[in-house]
Order: structure tokens, then C-alpha cells, then sequence
């Protein structure tokens, strides 16, 4: 990504990776960044399936390690409900289980 940073300014969001396919095939963008694997789930089906059902051509790859952050107002002992986003619970899960409460509530909040 780095490689591209001098496109930065004419970045073309899109909603999704059928989104972005298609703003490759119809010439609105030069170069597409999907999402085709995450540590939490493997492959992602949908994304692949994009890969063989459009004639493009993957150039590079960028690997990307999440970090997530832990904010408390009290004690890790004392925490009682852990709430994040559904990637960020099933990511992390089990280690606030093991490091912070074994018995604290895990909460997906979107």
C-alpha cells in the first residue's frame, strides 16, 4: 500500500469487495484492495469467489495484524463485562478470559 500512497487522494471507497470488483471492471479504479483472509475465519468464501468469477489479476499482497485495545476505569480483577465489536470478541475472547476474568460477560456491540 505503501508503494501507492501518491494515489491516496483518488481513492474511490466502496461498500463491499463485489463493489470494488466492480469499480475495476468498469475502469472507475486502476487498483482494488479486498479482504480475502482473516485469522478469525479463514478464507472468506465471498471474496474468493469474486477472485474466480472476474477475469483480474491480484499484483501484490498486504498483511495486516490487528491489534485491539483493552480500556478499563477499574482493576482488570474487578471487570465484570467486556464489550467490543463481533471480530474484535471472537478474536480476543478467550484471552480476556484467561488474563483478566475467567467468568467476565463477553458482549458483541455494533
Amino acid at each position: 500500500v505503501q508503494h501507492f500512497d501518491h494515489m491516496a487522494s483518488g481513492l474511490l471507497p466502496c461498500e463491499s469487495s463485489l463493489g470494488v470488483f466492480e469499480a475495476l471492471m468498469s475502469n472507475r479504479a486502476f487498483l482494488g484492495l479486498v479482504v480475502l483472509e482473516k485469522a478469525d475465519s479463514g478464507i472468506l468464501p465471498a471474496t474468493r469467489a469474486l477472485l474466480g468469477d472476474y477475469p483480474l489479476k491480484v499484483v501484490g499482497e498486504l498483511v495486516h495484524t490487528a491489534s485491539y485495545r483493552l480500556v478499563s476505569f477499574v482493576p482488570l480483577r474487578d471487570v465484570r463485562r467486556v464489550c467490543g465489536g463481533a471480530a474484535a470478541i471472537r478474536s480476543c475472547g478467550s484471552w480476556v478470559r484467561q488474563h483478566v476474568v475467567p467468568s467476565c460477560e463477553l458482549v458483541e456491540k455494533e
